[in-house]
């Protein structure tokens, strides 16, 4: 069973938050397909403009690579947790939420349910409580009713505007 918070989070705050996983000791890992390649990122100059992103820490654990493809990560089995950027469409006038996930259990090549280091779930929630004081939680039309999200006040603008949450 996972855990997980969708949010929509303008630029600047995913700026911060980005600035707050590295200041907490995290790398950011990301695949590059073109280049058959799983890219770590150790800082923020590093990280280009990829949207899904995964958090690490070498004391989680070992990652887990995919059986026919050793650049991209099994994220069900590695002790990551996925960082998916908001995406704002100008065509179409969409907003695409973001989210932070994470799986808590796996099973091993023996099909026996194990758990993932607790440490992975603490700083999981460190994450969590930043995009929550960072980022109200607000009502919001979606249709023809209203909602409540982790929306920032420019995402929120944008909705006045005419875009459309996704």
């Amino acid at each position: 069973m996972g855990r997980q918070i969708n949010f929509y989070m303008d630029e600047k705050i995913q700026d911060l938050f980005v600035d707050y996983i590295f200041h907490q000791g995290f790398v950011v890992m990301y695949t590059d397909s073109n280049k058959k390649e799983l890219v770590v990122c150790e800082n923020k100059n590093n990280l280009n403009q990829e949207y899904y992103l995964f958090i690490y820490k070498k004391v989680f654990g070992e990652l887990v690579c995919d059986e026919n493809f050793n650049y991209e990560l099994n994220v069900v089995d590695s002790p990551v947790i996925e960082f998916t950027k908001t995406m704002v469409k100008d065509e179409g006038k969409t907003i695409i939420r973001g989210r932070l996930w994470m799986e808590t259990k796996y099973y091993d090549e023996n099909n026996n349910l194990l758990l993932k280091a607790p440490k992975l779930t603490d700083e999981y929630n460190l994450l969590v409580k930043w995009i929550k004081k960072h980022i109200p939680f607000q009502e919001v039309m979606c249709g023809n009713h209203i909602i409540k999200e982790y929306i920032s006040n420019d995402m929120k603008g944008l909705l006045n505007n005419g875009f459309k949450l996704m």
